[in-house]
């Protein structure tokens, strides 16, 4: 009875864990690593842009954020991918909310790399990640 409930838990565990691909960690692991590099973008400085810590980033900062959306798909030319978006903010928020972060964050003013810099601001103030 006991090995009955252990492959049920592993059955159920392997499929909670289906929805959401390693892949897409690693994916956006390599683009950040790759952006820093090319932009030449200290790790920390990422990281405090990450957190919110950065009152004014520079046009640099803003196209290493341009580089790693263009990179994994989030944006293609400038432009918001909705779908794939939503999908990775799904991961943390659910699928409608992170739809309506989505809407909140699709039209963000700006030219070149500030509208990917004003949609990650709006991500991150709307806890997208």
């Amino acid at each position: 009875m006991k090995f009955f409930i252990i492959i049920a838990f592993i059955a159920i565990a392997s499929i909670a864990n289906a929805d959401i691909p390693k892949e897409s960690d690693e994916q956006f692991n390599v683009a950040i690593k790759g952006c820093l590099e090319e932009h030449k973008i200290k790790e920390e400085d990422y990281v405090k842009l990450r957190n919110g810590e950065v009152a004014n980033p520079d046009e640099n900062m803003q196209c290493m954020v341009n580089c790693v959306m263009e990179k994994t798909g989030v944006l293609v030319k400038g432009k918001l991918q909705e779908e794939v978006a939503s999908k990775i903010i799904e991961k943390k928020l659910g699928a409608e909310e992170a739809k309506a972060v989505v809407n909140k964050c699709k039209n963000e003013p700006g030219s070149g790399c500030e509208v990917a810099m004003n949609m990650h601001l709006c991500f991150l103030k709307n806890k997208a990640y």
